[in-house]
């Protein structure tokens, strides 16, 4: 049983306003300087009768302040403090200055210690409640304090004591009957400590004091939990029937009185206590759990109405009496309640939520979701509730997803939490309702999922539980349906209707059952059983709108389209404001090919309904239907108009985007992307793309534009690495920009996230081609070739090696030789056709295509040969023609796709999306016609839709390798935590699934498994990764992607040797590729610059002497080998090699390199130029910063950034990142200056979230710990799942000795919360460790810390600080051995941050190596101090802390600039 049942009279409301702190703590010094103390004194007096508390507060505090040993008013001075509303944490801590000054000047006042002693307890600090107990109890003995002094042992786990210590009160006081609740609680928490069981302490409370009514009401509690009414009401009555003269004992009694459902007792006992004082808030708290119970309109206003006039509109009850009145429908004084609360600042989090219901109650849906989002930003702790409704007004707004969302999070809040059953009902409810909301999006994998899981938890509620089964079989009809491959179908639906009848025999033929039913018999074509089904449920209910929607369907199933139009028709004229019947008139003559009376149905409904969201619903099937009908004109006149009636969706902006007319129409398109960033904000990612796409088509502004294209592109990419549709935007820039290399190096990258997209690859290839690098090109369709869709292209090439080189003459002539050999083969012929087009023997590839044409009119390789022909021939239309043809005649899947292809050729990705669709609409359970769609939404950036198209190719062919990697590339790209794990157990089950020995398993399947693994970023998982690689590039040598990802993965975890030898070793079976050969080279650079300088890369720049890349990567190793002449040089010579953005990156590298050649001069001049020619390029300013960094010159730095800020205002991501420059300096005047700059880069960007955890950061390492965690909230504000700021709060909240319960409960939230986002981020589950043992929470915090450990690489230094954490948990819990053993490891483990931060330093990161060296000084002045507890024999071969002087020179050293 949980303590709160029976801790009755100790449950002291601490704060009511939770999350509202900050409030000034210099207020003190404000009543210091007041006027006379003497004057405040009766003032005061008098605003604490008229509780007024503020000015109570304020005038007692003038008082003291200049007669401190007065010990009545410190009293009084401290009870005013604790009952201000909003409470802090300000007021707080001078309540307990004012308790304990008090008890200086009378150590003998006992009622004075127990309420500092009860505070002490609700802020779990009982080391200091221990010593104020037992301090008065010398003195005096109290039975409540000694009470006390018990339950702050037990908070310390020092349970035996906290039992005596109770024990002794039983014994010495049994009139003490709180105390038999303590023991009670705690039998039930710990019984194998407090023997006897829950019952026979409170029969005890009852036996010895059977007059008293807190002992009847205490067991009667116990009986309401143990769901016993019977007994509790007989308790209740007894308890009714003794004094109840105190009125928190007869509130308590009207509790549970309510709980066990006696309300009209309950309300004879509330007016009994409104007899006594109907002042205290506290009784009209009470009264309010009664009206909400009761339901009723008129007594919530009552109790409204007389509550604020009985408390005189008490701050502790307006916020209960707003919602009240909200729900009776009497609003006419809730706009100035709540305009009150918001003067006062009271509880935040509650104003949103209240503003909600208000909105919510008046019909404004929009703004009652935009208040409980708030609501839910100002407090992650939220009630159920709040997400509950929020839920729902997304789904009355038809945003079904975002509904989906809020139920998620809800649910994912306390996944472990225990709560009453009321609780408990609660989160089964929203379960359900979670289920249902999937269900409406035709979810049905995840339909069955939750269905399935709810049949678990929900055995307690029969209903839920007949719902769950009811929705699972739902979903396997739909999903049976859909599976037109699996086998035994009928036996499925055979089980399927079996556990349908005895569900239909459980609920008595409930309709929901019935008309399962009946969908099932129409699937199957069983419409004789269906009818009969479905006319038992008319003849029950003959005027129910949903039998009469089925009977349509049904009707037109079976071939009776008269009947349904009827059928369709009435409905609609019996339900004009319903949207159902209209959808199922507008669906039925979509099948019918009645176009014009499809629309007309839809546009007079619209014009009819009166609900915006119904109007809404029907113009965007209607949307739908032109789109699938081809009817562009009406499709963009349609969306335009459905923009200006909706103004806040994006979708239909962005669908707008891509219609003709505003494809042709740049003003125009630019007026809707603008829309969009209004809506989207100025972070998004939508309208960055959107306008990169708009300056790219419109060619005539692409050069005005260009470094903008690049510069919105780029952000999008280091929001989101991820985004492949922003990475080829980008590189198709660069082509048009004329930068091959750089567009090379983003769709190699493209092609390196998604391997298996058709599209990447086949720009890929055609770059390669275009930079003349034939090898690669052929390297990488020999690995991909084989595994495409049945590409006839790419499956010749792989066959034609000489082709793939280059060779086409002896490509051409062995073709014609086997030919020749055998003229009926049309594979070859077509392959020889195809070697001819590529050496323009125009004519003879299209006499011989003519004649295979002519063979085989229908075969799609033949007319994709064609196609090819024209367009070398630069005939597009003709190519197109050619396409529209095969449309025509064929009107089948493979026309539409082979028109797609063409179309993506042509860049067309919108009207090639349209044709898949037609192919979809022919061919539903075709999984290739899904994938296609899936590829070119992955290529488009639409990374949701693709996501959602592969799951259905997934479920069509779960067990096809091609479909798998696509899914798994996808789900990788969407970087959410849930999609990797799913995407890791495919790959494990379809690694499993593949037969025969390891060796031979797929290795791009095995990649993509070492992918998420080193996402995941754990020791463990990296060296899951590491062994992984190593087994594929033993069985697959010549697989390069391997040997990359081997190389890249050892030089980002700081092992430049491994690397080296890994790109050596890859490169032995693999000559001359290229992105291995630069691997290796930047491998050599990290080991020896000179080495790399002098032979691998001039080696490679030879090799490839169009790559700027090559020849900067060059450059760096002179200058990093201390030879900056010589970078010098080498650029100079090179820089008129290159044109356009690559000679700007060479004149940048060469300006740099003239810095570090002492040129200062010469060097700032090239920088000034540069920075003219494009302010809005940050690639110098940064370059220069860094330059002047490393000479310590900050206010040039300065300059240099306001100059940025002065040319890029709204840029706050360059300017934080110069910014970060003078942050990681270490010199005052550099973090002066840099706290100044983010201050200000913050004016006109408050949303810049990396300005933001920049200040945050640099708050918290100058000790400004308040202004730290402000900043930090307000980072949770704009991105509630940052888990580094979630991080950074948590820790602050709990770095101090003995932080408050508050405290430790809002960081364990904060913690959980990122947890669920990142179950294995180290810093978080050390922190929550370190949390938990604040808390007096052992278990946990162990559990956590060893959990933590675990995932770091062996022997990491980063580990010292958890490492000791640990020590301190195994101290606190008497384990001494293991604390001396994880104490030692600390220790030593810390000492090689020293070489670390040596390491740093030598290669130029100065910031990181002041760093690592602050952390470790502070980590090991912790650990000093706690070294003393053991003796240092225990120690023997840890360092002295003496030594430690090293470090803290070193650090001088490096933040002098030395």
């Amino acid at each position: 049983m949980a303590m709160r049942y029976f801790n009755w009279k100790l449950a002291i409301v601490l704060i009511v306003a939770a999350g509202v702190f900050g409030v000034s703590v210099y207020a003190l010094h404000a009543w210091q300087t007041a006027t006379k103390a003497e004057q405040a004194l009766p003032r005061g007096l008098k605003a604490f009768e008229a509780k007024k508390w503020d000015e109570a507060a304020e005038q007692i505090g003038r008082y003291i302040a200049r007669n401190n040993q007065d010990v009545a008013m410190l009293v009084k001075y401290a009870d005013a403090q604790m009952k201000r509303r909003p409470m802090n944490s300000g007021n707080i801590q001078q309540a307990i200055a004012a308790y304990r000054n008090a008890l200086r000047f009378k150590p003998n006042d006992i009622e004075t210690a127990k309420k500092l002693t009860q505070l002490y307890l609700e802020m779990r600090v009982p080391s200091d409640a221990i010593a104020i107990a037992t301090r008065h109890l010398e003195v005096q003995d109290d039975a409540g304090l000694r009470r006390m002094l018990g339950q702050a042992f037990w908070q310390l786990r020092e349970f035996d004591k906290a039992v005596a210590e109770v024990q002794t009160v039983i014994d010495k006081y049994p009139g003490e009957v709180p105390a038999y609740g303590v023991m009670g609680s705690w039998a039930a928490e710990r019984p194998e400590i407090v023997k006897r069981p829950v019952i026979a302490w409170l029969d005890d409370a009852v036996a010895k004091n059977p007059e008293s009514a807190q002992a009847y009401i205490t067991r009667a509690g116990y009986y309401l939990v143990q769901k016993d009414k019977d007994k509790a009401m007989a308790d209740l009555t007894q308890a009714m029937s003794r004094d109840l003269s105190d009125a928190p004992t007869r509130l308590l009694l009207v509790e549970g009185l309510i709980v066990a459902g006696n309300l009209d007792k309950a309300r004879e006992q509330l007016q009994a206590a409104q007899e006594i004082d109907k002042t205290d808030p506290r009784l009209w708290q009470t009264w309010a759990v009664l009206a909400f119970r009761t339901a009723s309109l008129d007594e919530m206003f009552m109790v409204a109405d007389e509550g604020m006039k009985a408390t005189s509109e008490s701050w502790d009850f307006i916020a209960t009496a707003t919602r009240l009145l909200i729900f009776s429908g009497r609003l006419e004084n809730v706009e100035g309640y709540l305009a009150r609360m918001r003067e006062k600042d009271l509880d935040p989090p509650t104003q949103a939520y209240l503003e909600g219901l208000l909105a919510e109650k008046q019909g404004r849906l929009r703004d009652a979701v935009a208040s409980w989002q708030r609501a839910i930003s100002l407090s992650p702790r939220a009630p159920e509730e709040v997400y509950r409704r929020l839920a729902s007004a997304y789904s009355r707004l038809g945003d079904t997803q975002s509904a989906i969302n809020q139920l998620q999070i809800m649910l994912n809040k306390r996944p472990g939490e225990q709560g009453g059953a009321a609780l408990q009902s609660e989160y089964t409810q929203a379960r359900l309702y979670l289920t249902q909301l999937f269900a409406q999006a035709r979810n049905w994998p995840k339909v069955q999922e939750l269905a399935r899981q709810l049949e678990e938890v929900a055995k307690i509620d029969p209903q839920v539980a007949t719902e769950a089964r009811l929705l699972g079989l739902q979903a396997r009809t739909h999903l049976l349906a859909a599976n037109s491959g699996q086998e035994n179908k009928e036996q499925a639906w055979r089980e399927i209707e079996t556990q349908l009848a005895a569900l239909d025999k459980a609920t008595n033929g409930a309709p929901g059952v019935k008309l399962l039913q009946v969908q099932i018999a129409m699937t199957q074509g069983k419409f004789a059983e269906a009818s009969s089904v479905l006319s038992e449920l008319e003849s029950k209910n003959p005027s129910e709108l949903r039998l009469t929607l089925v009977r349509a369907e049904l009707s037109a199933a079976e071939g009776q389209n008269e009947k349904a139009r009827t059928l369709y028709l009435a409905a609609i004229a019996a339900h004009p404001q319903t949207f159902d019947p209209v959808r199922g008139l507008a669906v039925f003559l979509d099948r019918q090919d009645q176009r014009a009376e499809c629309e007309s149905v839809l546009k007079d409904a619209m014009a009819r309904f009166e609900e915006p969201q119904l109007r809404r619903d029907c113009g965007l099937l209607l949307a739908e239907l032109y789109y699938r009908w081809q009817e562009k004109e009406k499709l963009c006149q349609w969306l335009t108009d459905l923009t200006g009636q909706f103004p806040n969706d994006i979708q239909s902006r962005r669908m707008l985007l891509v219609c003709d007319q505003l494809v042709q129409d740049a003003s125009r398109s630019q007026k809707v992307i603008d829309e969009i960033k209004i809506l989207e904000g100025e972070r998004g990612s939508q309208w960055r793309y959107e306008q990169a796409r708009l300056w790219i088509r419109s060619r005539g502004d692409f050069k005005v534009n260009y470094a903008q294209i690049v510069k919105l592109l780029q952000e999008n990419l280091l929001t989101n690495p991820e985004d492949q549709s922003s990475r080829l935007l980008l590189a198709a820039a660069y082509e048009v920009a004329g930068e091959q290399q750089l567009a090379l190096t983003m769709y190699r990258e493209a092609f390196s996230k998604s391997p298996n997209d058709l599209q990447v690859l086949v720009r890929l290839v055609a770059a390669l081609h275009k930079a003349n690098e034939f090898d690669e090109a052929q390297t990488i369709l020999e690995k991909v070739g084989p595994q495409q869709l049945n590409n006839p292209d790419l499956q010749k090439l792989l066959v034609n090696n000489d082709f793939l080189r280059g060779d086409i003459d002896s490509a051409s002539d062995t073709l014609q030789q086997l030919v020749d050999r055998d003229p009926n083969d049309p594979a070859l012929a077509l392959s020889y056709a195809r070697v001819l087009i590529l050496r323009k023997e125009f004519a003879k590839a299209e006499s011989l295509l003519s004649d295979l044409k002519a063979r085989m009119p229908d075969s799609i390789h033949v007319i994709r040969a064609q196609l090819r022909l024209h367009i070398q021939q630069g005939n597009t239309e003709k190519a197109m023609q050619i396409c529209n043809e095969a449309v025509d005649q064929m009107r089948n899947a493979n026309a539409y796709l082979l028109r797609a292809d063409m179309l993506i050729t042509l860049g067309q990705r919108g009207k090639a999306l349209e044709d898949i669709g037609q192919a979809i609409a022919l061919e539903p359970q075709n999984a290739e016609n899904w994938e296609a769609r899936a590829r070119v939404y992955s290529s488009s950036g639409r990374i949701p839709e693709a996501i959602s198209d592969v799951r259905q190719a997934l479920a069509l062919s779960p067990k096809e390798p091609r479909i798998q990697k696509l899914a798994a590339a996808l789900f990788i790209a969407s970087g959410k935590q849930p999609l990797l794990r799913e995407a890791e157990v495919m790959l494990d089950k379809a690694l499993a699934d593949q037969s025969g020995p390891q060796e031979k398993k797929d290795p791009e399947l095995r990649l993509y498994k070492a992918r998420i693994l080193i996402l995941r970023g754990t020791g463990p998982s990296i060296e899951e990764a590491r062994q992984l690689l190593r087994q594929v590039t033993t069985d697959y040598p010549k697989y390069a992607d391997g040997w990359e990802l081997m190389t890249q993965l050892e030089l980002n975890q700081g092992e430049p040797g491994r690397a080296l030898d890994f790109a050596t070793r890859g490169l032995a079976h693999n000559e001359q590729h290229k992105q291995l050969l630069l691997l290796r080279a930047i491998a050599e650079k990290r080991l020896s610059p000179s080495v790399a300088a002098l032979t691998t890369l001039p080696s490679l720049a030879k090799e490839y002497p169009d790559d700027v890349g090559i020849l900067i990567e060059w450059a760096d190793a002179y200058a990093q080998a201390n030879r900056p002449e010589k970078a010098v040089e080498l650029l100079s010579g090179k820089l008129s090699d290159f044109q356009g953005l690559a000679h700007r990156r060479c004149e940048i590298a060469l300006a740099a390199a003239l810095y570090t050649d002492q040129q200062r001069e010469k060097a700032h001049e090239l920088f000034d130029k540069l920075m003219a020619a494009d302010p809005n390029d940050p690639t110098p300013v940064i370059a220069l910063g860094q330059r002047l960094r490393q000479e310590k010159r900050w206010t040039e730095v300065n300059q240099l950034l306001n100059r940025w800020r002065t040319t890029n205002p709204s840029d706050a991501e360059i300017a934080t990142s110069m910014a970060r420059i003078l942050a990681g300096s270490g010199d005052r005047e550099a973090l002066q200056m840099a706290e100044d700059q983010l201050r200000m880069i913050l004016d006109p960007n408050p949303q810049a979230l990396p300005t933001l955890e920049l200040l945050g950061m640099l708050m918290q390492d100058a000790g400004r710990n308040e202004e730290a965690a402000r900043l930090n909230r307000r980072i949770l504000e704009l991105d509630p799942n940052n888990v580094i700021a979630l991080n950074n709060l948590a820790w602050m909240l709990c770095d101090k000795p003995s932080p408050s319960a508050e405290a430790i409960n809002e960081a364990l939230t904060l913690a959980n919360r990122g947890l669920s986002v990142r179950p294995d981020y180290m810093d978080l589950l050390d922190t929550r460790g370190v949390v938990y043992y604040k808390g007096g929470d052992m278990v946990r915090a162990e559990a956590d810390l060893v959990k933590c450990l675990s995932l770091f690489p062996a022997d990491s230094a980063q580990s010292a600080a958890p490492q000791f954490h640990l020590s301190r948990v195994y101290a606190a819990t008497n384990r001494r051995t293991q604390a001396v053993e994880h104490l030692k490891i600390a220790l030593n483990l810390n000492r090689k941050n020293i070489q670390m931060a040596r390491d740093h330093a030598q290669v130029g990161r100065r910031t990181h190596a002041i760093k690592v060296l602050r952390d470790a000084l502070s980590l090991q002045e912790e650990m000093d101090q706690f070294k003393l507890g053991f003796d240092q024999q225990d120690l023997v071969g840890v360092r002295p802390a003496e030594d430690w002087t090293e470090a803290r020179v070193l650090l001088d050293q490096l933040q002098k600039g030395r």
